[in-house]
């Protein structure tokens, strides 16, 4: 284990949080401090970020950035691993980066150019390839957060970490400051202003309770604008000046300021940074059009198929990966239909225009009928309701290229009461052992109920409107159906059906067969619906006899890699001559997955 920091200078350095024990203070900002610490169990360093403030919905926010970065999991997304309250302060801790945050390499930057300014970039500015693959990523792991309904809301420099292998990754899910905050433009040590309100959206400033993916967009458009130019879109003396100017004046074309762009990039970003959301790109297209180099600027030379995303910034329109609008002044050649590909990540989706009927969508393009309409967009599943809906005017030409990001439909939030105690699951997740179970998003939901001898489970239904319809209860001996057993992965792709083992259904064995405590166990208590952690040989064989008396038993490895792929981590196999690892070889991180036993085979004399 690494040495620990002098405690003298910081009293916490060298205790113990959970498994943690804290090494190096890394920051502090109003509303939380982090620190460096070292996983006991995980045998790794992580990050302790503690609540600190008490202004206001402070103690709110932690929580929901909290809920968010533990809905995510992205190469990209700094991951949540681990939640809980030492005594009357609240704690997340975060996979540690190795690295500096892209405002800390935009201050170095400023630093070294005021010493030797440069001949051809603009002082501060970072390399052009370089932002480029941070953009890349950046937008990947948007998208990611995008895809769970979630909206960051505070994208700036200082919440990119970068890695010392390159890799950008975005934290602080949803802990917004204060914009009136005095100190709210400065925020890294070197006097770099990289505040909030130089990257906030036009209509965050507006109405930041409305805000949608589009905003993070905008987010993400000032932060790239400011590495390649080496200042923010938009300065002034105070945050009031920021943000008027981000309402009403139009940033310098990055042209003027940076020589070595490619020709088009600077309309890529000035797309992002554009006022209106419905025309800002979403993050899959500012992925792809980052990643493949394919830039034109906003005016096409045809006529072809204009996309205003009525789910604001929701939508990306593209043609063979560029985006462009209907020419001013165009008219629609008269003809029935033109084709339309949509390019939407989920396995199973369809399309409709207007009332008509709905066709399925797959790799060949559906018939579009020209002239104005309404392209409405869904997956087939069940669970939370993914759709795009918006106003579409098709014009005859070749086939059009639609890239679609389906997002979920929030409703007033709806606490539902399924009898019974113990854990509760809703579509083959764990979710809580509170009495209620809370439904925020229009869909269908398989919801159960276990406390170790009862299985209760019930189909409910939650429209647009958030009116809630619930089916009749039923019960079994052992838990079986939907709430239990999931087919899907967190996009909706088919999976073998399997079950993933929680914390607390693991601690019902062990108490039940009074099993000994293995090292790390309890600090798992204070979120009991997370995947179970620390089984490993022998200690685990005595869990699965239990699960088997419930139904579930290990994968074999073919289906056992297929999940591994599926949850992107390392899980317990049937090896054998006992438990193996498939999709990986930490043995402590191994989830353990179970699928339904197979029937017993009768020989017929």
């Amino acid at each position: 284990m690494p040495p620990a920091s002098d405690p003298k200078l910081d009293p916490k350095l060298g205790t113990k949080i959970g498994n943690v024990t804290l090494q190096h203070k890394l920051g502090a900002g109003a509303m939380g401090v982090v620190y460096k610490g070292w996983h006991e169990a995980l045998a790794r360093p992580v990050a302790v970020k503690f609540l600190t403030s008490v202004h206001g919905n402070a103690r709110a926010r932690f929580l929901r950035e909290g809920r968010a970065s533990a809905a995510v999991i992205h190469p990209n997304v700094v991951r949540i691993l681990d939640a809980g309250e030492a005594g009357t302060r609240l704690y997340l801790v975060l996979e540690f980066v190795d690295g500096d945050s892209l405002g800390g390499l935009l201050d170095k930057r400023l630093t070294q150019d005021r010493t030797t300014p440069p001949t051809e970039r603009p002082v501060g500015a970072l390399d052009v390839d370089a932002v480029i693959t941070y953009g890349t990523q950046i937008a990947n792991g948007l998208a990611a957060i995008h895809g769970q309904g979630i909206v960051h809301r505070d994208l700036k420099p200082d919440n990119i970490l970068i890695s010392k292998e390159g890799i950008a990754k975005i934290t602080d899910l949803g802990l917004a400051k204060q914009v009136d905050d005095p100190d709210s433009l400065r925020l890294t040590g070197s006097g770099m202003v990289v505040g909030t309100p130089l990257y906030v959206s036009p209509e965050a400033i507006r109405e930041a309770k409305s805000v949608t993916a589009a905003s993070d967009i905008y987010c993400l458009g000032a932060t790239l604008y400011h590495a390649l130019a080496g200042k923010p879109p938009f300065n002034g003396q105070t945050a009031y000046d920021v943000m008027k100017a981000h309402l009403e004046d139009r940033q310098q074309p990055l042209a003027e300021l940076n020589p070595l762009l490619p020709r088009t990039l600077g309309p890529l970003i000035d797309r992002c940074l554009d006022k209106n959301p419905l025309k800002r790109p979403t993050a899959e297209a500012l992925a792809t059009a980052l990643s493949t180099g394919v830039w034109t600027p906003a005016q096409a030379t045809r006529p072809t198929l204009l996309i205003a995303g009525a789910a604001a910034g929701l939508a990306a329109l593209t043609l063979t990966g560029v985006w462009f609008l209907l020419a001013p002044g165009s008219k629609p050649v008269v003809a029935a239909q033109a084709p339309l590909r949509l390019i939407v990540d989920h396995p199973k989706v369809e399309a409709r225009f207007d009332d008509g009927p709905w066709q399925a969508v797959g790799n060949e393009p559906v018939q579009a009928p020209l002239g104005d309409h309404r392209l409405e967009v869904r997956a087939k599943q069940t669970g939370p309701t993914l759709q795009w809906r918006g106003p579409a005017h098709i014009v005859p030409g070749n086939d059009a290229l639609l890239t679609v990001t389906l997002a979920r439909i929030p409703v007033t939030e709806l606490r539902h009461t399924l009898d019974g105690s113990g854990m509760a699951y809703v579509n083959g997740e764990a979710w809580g052992t509170s009495e209620k179970i809370t439904l925020n998003a229009a869909g269908t939901y398989h919801l159960g109920r276990w406390d170790g001898v009862v299985w209760r489970s019930q189909q409910v239904t939650v429209d647009e409107a958030g009116r809630l319809t619930a089916d009749t209860p039923i019960t079994a001996a052992q838990p079986e159906g939907p709430a239990w057993w999931r087919s899907v992965d967190q996009k909706g792709k088919p999976t073998p059906e399997h079950h993933l083992v929680s914390w607390w259904e693991a601690e019902r064995i062990r108490d039940r067969k009074r099993l000994p405590t293995p090292p790390g166990w309890l600090v798992q208590k204070a979120t009991p619906e997370r995947p179970v952690l620390g089984l490993v040989p022998p200690d685990l064989l005595p869990f699965l006899d239990g699960f088997a008396a419930q139904g579930g038993v290990l994968p074999a490895i073919e289906t056992a890699q297929k999940l591994a792929a599926a949850h992107a981590a390392t899980l317990w196999t049937a090896g054998k001559s006992g438990p193996e690892l498939a999709g990986g070889t930490s043995r402590v991180n191994a989830l353990l997955v179970l699928v339904p036993a197979a029937p017993a085979t009768i020989t017929k004399p």
